[in-house]
């Protein structure tokens, strides 16, 4: 197994900081314990040899490759940079050797701007509830959980408006002075007909105070 190369093998104006800085520097890692434990479990190579320190000095020219998330970065180092500046800056710290990751090629549907539909593989069974959520959202059918929320939310944001209360409180208390009002005048047009047809008359004028009220509410919410 080749040996990497060594502080004691560089000169003085070529050793540079510790590799986990500088990958935190380069910006291949958002803080630096995270360079570290990258470095110290092995999965680090300087020039193809493995290094399993984290405060192994890296020098210019040296070819790094490390795994980043799905990708396997290979890259050579530049220059060594004194901070962890913005993107630009940290891009200048390096040379990427690795081919550029292939993009899938896009659909027909994805070229004109629409999500593509979701696709099953043969075989793979019926698809879940999660599944079937998803396809239901694609095809803008109500009824979503999604949709079942946004309702939900805005039915708690009607009800905790008080202008909503003040507003059902003055139309309870018109109903009231109505019906009593109504009450009123029903009770002296029947007192003029004679004895008999009176029970008739208060309920025909309580019906039909009852009609004009539930037509009333129907023309309001409708």
């Amino acid at each position: 197994m080749p040996e990497p190369p060594t502080a004691a093998s560089a000169g003085p104006d070529d050793i540079g900081p510790r590799i986990d800085k500088w990958l935190w520097h380069a910006r291949f890692f958002k803080t630096r314990t995270l360079a570290g434990k990258l470095c110290n479990g092995g999965k680090l190579r300087v020039n193809s040899a493995p290094i399993a320190k984290a405060h192994y000095r890296v020098r210019r020219g040296d070819v790094l490759t490390f795994p980043q998330g799905a990708r396997i970065r290979v890259v050579e180092v530049r220059d060594y940079g004194v901070r962890r500046g913005p993107a630009a800056e940290a891009q200048t710290l390096y040379e990427d050797l690795a081919p550029p990751a292939p993009r899938p090629a896009a659909t027909e549907t994805e070229r004109n701007g629409a999500p593509a539909a979701p696709h099953r593989e043969a075989g793979a069974g019926r698809p879940t509830k999660a599944d079937r959520r998803a396809i239901e959202r694609l095809r803008g059918r109500p009824g979503t959980g999604t949709d079942s929320a946004t309702g939900t939310a805005s039915m708690i944001d009607l009800l905790a408006d008080p202008q909503v209360w003040i507003s059902l409180a003055t139309l309870t208390a018109l109903e009231i002075v109505l019906g009593i009002d109504n009450l009123i005048f029903i009770a002296i047009l029947a007192d003029r007909l004679p004895e008999r047809q009176r029970p008739a008359a208060r309920r025909l004028g309580l019906g039909a105070a009852l009609v004009t009220r539930l037509e009333l509410l129907f023309v309001i919410t409708w």
